[in-house]
Formats: C-alpha cells, sequence, structure tokens
C-alpha cells in the first residue's frame, strides 16, 4: 500500500503549481490569501 501512498502525494502535489499557473499573475494570490478558498 505503500506504493499506492507515494502516488497519492506526487498527485497532490503538482495541484499546487498548477492552480498557480491557471490563476493570473499575483491576482488569484492575493484572494486566497485574503480567503482562504473552502473547497477548490
Amino acid at each position: 500500500m505503500a506504493g499506492l501512498d507515494g502516488i497519492r502525494n506526487h498527485r497532490i502535489e503538482p495541484p499546487e503549481p498548477i492552480d498557480k499557473d491557471l490563476s493570473p499573475p499575483g491576482a488569484r494570490r492575493t484572494a486566497s490569501r485574503r480567503r482562504p478558498a473552502p473547497a477548490g
């Protein structure tokens, strides 16, 4: 089961940088800091 855990961790890591790419340069980042998104 350790293998699945590793894959899950790897899959959760990319979403962070991907979200930044989808959002504008410092536009959504500021909003996120002001109000942490509830669920994506």
